[in-house]
């Protein structure tokens, strides 16, 4: 079967059909092996991603200008699509048939897309316009993921995959099609029919399945989120850590030499010829605060921290400058405060984001 099937007059909306043969019994050692055996597939994924998003922009920007893709990069992308599913139905068990490196040979699972006229409104916007259908099949994609030991458990025990799931994964392994090949521009039509149609009909158990998925989906979407902002939230605390520390070397080894200049002639001037590596330090701790981008809850302890640094650095400048031992003794109680708030500070702005 050719990649795009020539109509005698190419419609606006042109479906992307993937039809799906019979559940059938596979061999168990097959099965449990198959993520050792999809290995030389996906890096064949990979490397057709790679390509297809130079040829995206081509054919996006070619679109635009002919209102089709170019026969060429149409070929191209409608045999990935193809490719991509024989590896996606492979991969979470809907039958047993290893899929083929080329375009060309045969296998069971086909896929049929239409060459469709674009309407140059359409492709300008798509991205914008495929993010409904985007969420979706995110959605989709987790859920079919977070169900794959359990189904896998299921398949390797029966030895075939039960009617229901069958229908309900092939269904969502069609959306993700239909998706992508509208992403790519293959199609004018926008991805429907998730809960079946006259190609694929869906039993009860089946749309209760896929409506499973997407709650799985959706759970594990919600999931992964929360665990990626406390992972953020735990390196910014370490980040934060980091600087405070280095700031910290550096206070201390200030108050060790400021200590020693005791038994100067000239304590006070002894003590101002070392503040301007202290104030580095701070401005160094106050520009990495500021290059950190923290959530909404640790942003006024941040705020609260910056303008202590800010007291202290200004603290400090002025200790410098003192002409008199009563200013500058004013001026390093000053300092001392604004120190303490320091450390409280960043203390609360770490348990923030701890």
């Amino acid at each position: 079967m050719s990649a795009i099937a020539s109509t005698a007059s190419i419609r606006e909306t042109a479906p992307v059909e993937v039809h799906f043969p019979e559940p059938e019994i596979q061999r168990r050692w097959t099965i449990a092996l198959r993520v050792l055996l999809l290995i030389p597939q996906l890096i064949v994924v990979v490397a057709f991603g790679i390509a297809v998003r130079f040829l995206v922009i081509a054919g996006w920007l070619s679109s635009l200008v002919l209102g089709r893709l170019p026969a060429g990069i149409a070929s191209f992308l409608a045999n990935v699509v193809r490719y991509w599913t024989r590896v996606y139905a492979y991969g979470f068990l809907l039958l047993d048939a290893y899929p083929p490196f080329g375009f060309e040979e045969p296998y069971p699972i086909t896929v049929e897309i239409e060459e469709a006229r674009l309407r140059r409104a359409s492709v300008f916007f798509r991205l914008l316009l495929a993010i409904p259908a985007f969420v979706v099949a995110t959605i989709l994609a987790v859920g079919i993921s977070v169900a794959a030991i359990p189904a896998w458990l299921i398949v390797l025990v029966l030895g075939r995959m039960p009617r229901p799931l069958y229908q309900a994964s092939a269904a969502t392994i069609r959306y993700e099609a239909r998706y992508t090949a509208y992403l790519l521009l293959l199609t004018s039509a926008y991805p429907r029919r998730l809960f079946g149609d006259h190609e694929l009909r869906l039993s009860s158990a089946a749309k209760s399945i896929v409506v499973l998925l997407l709650v799985l989906g959706l759970a594990g979407s919600v999931g992964g989120v929360v665990l990626l902002r406390a992972q953020a939230s735990n390196t910014l605390a370490n980040h934060v850590i980091a600087d405070y520390n280095q700031t910290g070397s550096a206070a201390t080894s200030f108050g060790v030499a400021a200590g020693n200049c005791s038994t100067s002639a000239q304590p006070i001037a002894c003590v101002q010829r070392l503040t301007p590596a202290i104030v580095a330090s701070l401005d160094r701790y106050d520009a990495q605060l500021r290059a950190l981008h923290f959530p909404a809850r640790a942003q006024p302890d941040a705020l609260r921290l910056e303008a202590a640094i800010a007291r202290m650095t200004k603290g400090i400048r002025h200790l410098a400058k003192a002409r008199t031992e009563a200013s500058f003794t004013t001026d390093a109680v000053s300092v001392a405060y604004a120190g303490d708030d320091v450390d409280q500070l960043t203390q609360l702005l770490v348990d923030d984001l701890s």
